[in-house]
């Protein structure tokens, strides 16, 4: 995602930011190379590519995995390409089947899918880029940190991308030997586009995700690609075929009601289960998942030879979580297994990362396990959130010379975004937060209250002034532990990319970032608002052991809107919450919450 490029008008989109304009032999040869990607359910972009894997020169197709998925290759899935000037634009179905092509898929964080052209495929030489191998050099991938102006090419609109553009920027950080951070602009669509260097049009790098609100983009390098191609050797991962609805003897209607941690104490039925809260990752036929015997499954089955095996070739399997966000340590210390828990603290595994239901593995570990991971560093969530948030530090800075609440308040009143503030009393006559009403325009107060539900939202200190300014809009960074991008859940793909709000305050602070006055004074971030009714579809909640209030409407926790171009959403005040107020109610009220 990124800033949208003026469509048609290329003198404009390819003048770098300094000035200099990009060659015309440049953008002939990237508007050559680059690939519209079509699939049933996903679009992106992709590019021609020539590598050398393993000493053999490969020409490729690259594009982004969350484009071309490893389920859609597993089950031979078809994508159609386009490429070329658009006067004489060509198309071409490929197959993606491993026995006839060169297939690995690299899951979050490369989040690349390299893809063999065949003789078949019929692509012409002169299509192909080719990687830029500056990073062997001394200094590595910092090489290319604000020393160059690079292109990418990119869809111009999401109307299935009827022209193509080219645009200049720099790389502003190196995050990591995978990924870095970009100026270029990009929109909806530009995944998997590639980055070139502005003097030979060699790739350096591949398009990835962004945040137009941050104003973020975020690559990855070609050369970690390249290196991480040469790590792999040519073992597949055995297939088996599982049934989990007989394992767990339950009919298919009701596998949104069982959960694996229930079934710890019994691997096959932890497994039949991880398998349905997982299943968008299998390919399926009926009731029968195909699944690989992978790092998962040898951790769920407590094969640690197996999983050394694995993570030896490929260490960046120490990255990924499961649908509840997961790792193989929390899974690990989940059921129990002493081993594999023992040799995975001495990984580079994040030994403190939190799964959907703000638990690290040292919340929910016993016994010899628990001592263990105290000793190797494991610390519970409570005690990160202490010594953690809030991450910026001009907060604790403000914090020290007063109210730093009031301080947010005078900031949005200078913005005339505001009109007061109140003190929150609870019922107990105790004072429990703040609460500042928004500057309601001059029609803003003219809706029939009895048309609208309350409704509360979590949210970040980075958005308060943008959402008191223009509402609440989708989704574009979920906090760490919760429902990713680009992830189907509940039937809808990318279920993140929404609005959600809910009735319960005490569910929406889970979402909230928080600002700490002190060590016991500490304040959730939360918008307070109305949510007009039926424009909404409700649902249970997505975190995993969310501990439900007397009384909360536990399968209409969560409400979701695609959008709200039909401003169903008022924004009304923003709240700042004492966390213990929260921590320590009992019953969901929402009525009677505060005096």
């Amino acid at each position: 995602m990124g800033n949208k490029s003026p469509k048609n008008n290329r003198i404009k989109e390819v003048r770098s930011k300094s000035g200099r304009n990009i060659p015309e032999t440049a953008q002939d040869r990237i508007y050559n190379s680059i690939v519209r990607i079509e699939t049933n359910d996903s679009f992106g972009t992709g590019f021609f590519i020539k590598l050398n894997i393993k000493n053999t020169n490969v020409n490729c197709l690259l594009t982004c995995f969350h484009v071309i998925n490893k389920k859609l290759v597993d089950s031979d899935g078809i994508i159609t390409i386009f490429y070329g000037k658009k006067s004489s634009e060509t198309s071409r179905t490929i197959i993606l089947n491993k026995s006839l092509r060169f297939i690995r898929c690299f899951d979050s964080p490369i989040d690349a899918t390299v893809i063999e052209i065949i003789e078949t495929d019929n692509i012409s030489e002169d299509k192909y880029l080719f990687p830029d191998l500056n990073y062997k050099n001394f200094n590595g991938f910092n090489n290319y940190l604000n020393n160059h102006f690079i292109l990418a090419g990119y869809p111009d609109d999401i109307e299935f991308f009827k022209e193509r553009h080219i645009c200049s920027g720099e790389i502003t950080s190196v995050l990591n030997n995978c990924e870095f951070e970009h100026t270029l602009h990009t929109e909806v669509g530009s995944s998997g586009s590639p980055i070139c260097l502005i003097n030979n049009q060699n790739v350096i790098g591949i398009h990835k995700d962004g945040d137009i609100e941050e104003k973020i983009n975020f690559g990855t390098f070609i050369g970690y690609i390249i290196e991480e191609l040469g790590h792999l050797n040519d073992i597949e991962f055995e297939y088996i075929e599982i049934n989990p609805y007989t394992i767990l003897n339950i009919k298919k209607e009701h596998e949104n009601k069982v959960y694996s941690k229930s079934f710890k104490d019994d691997k096959n039925k932890f497994l039949a289960c991880f398998i349905l809260e997982n299943k968008d990752n299998y390919s399926r036929q009926g009731n029968i998942f195909k699944i690989e015997k992978n790092h998962f499954y040898f951790t769920i089955m407590n094969d640690l030879d197996n999983l050394k095996i694995v993570l030896k070739q490929n260490k960046l399997l120490l990255l990924e979580r499961d649908y509840y966000q997961r790792s193989l340590l929390f899974l690990s210390v989940l059921l129990n297994y002493y081993e594999i828990v023992e040799y995975l603290t001495t990984t580079n595994i994040d030994i403190n990362g939190w799964d959907s239901g703000e638990k690290t593995p040292t919340d929910i570990a016993e016994g010899n396990i628990y001592d263990l991971l105290v000793a190797r560093g494991g610390q519970k969530y409570e005690n990160i959130f202490y010594n953690d948030f809030p991450v910026q530090s001009y907060i604790y800075h403000h914090a020290l010379h007063g109210s730093y609440i009031e301080f947010i308040y005078e900031q949005l009143l200078k913005e005339d975004l505001v009109s007061d503030m109140e003190d929150i009393i609870d019922i107990n006559n105790i004072l429990v937060g703040k609460r500042i009403f928004k500057k309601l325009k001059n029609n803003g107060n003219k809706y029939d209250e009895s048309d609208y539900l309350k409704i509360y939202h979590g949210t970040k200190y980075s958005s308060i002034e943008p959402i008191m300014k223009y509402g609440l809009k989708n989704l574009k960074n979920p906090r760490k532990g919760h429902v990713p991008l680009k992830l189907k859940k509940n039937g809808i793909d990318n279920w993140a990319n929404a609005i959600f709000v809910s009735p319960s305050i005490f569910y929406a602070s889970s979402f909230s970032e928080c600002i700490c006055l002190g060590l016991d004074d500490i304040y959730h971030i939360i918008i307070e608002g109305k949510i007009k009714k039926n424009s909404f579809i409700s649902y249970k909640s997505t975190i995993i052991d969310y501990k439900f209030k007397e009384g909360e409407p536990k399968n209409e926790i969560e409400y979701r809107i695609d959008n709200d171009e039909n401003n169903n959403i008022i924004v009304t005040s923003l709240l700042f919450i004492a966390r213990k107020f929260l921590l320590k109610a009992e019953k969901y009220d929402e009525a009677n919450i505060f005096k």
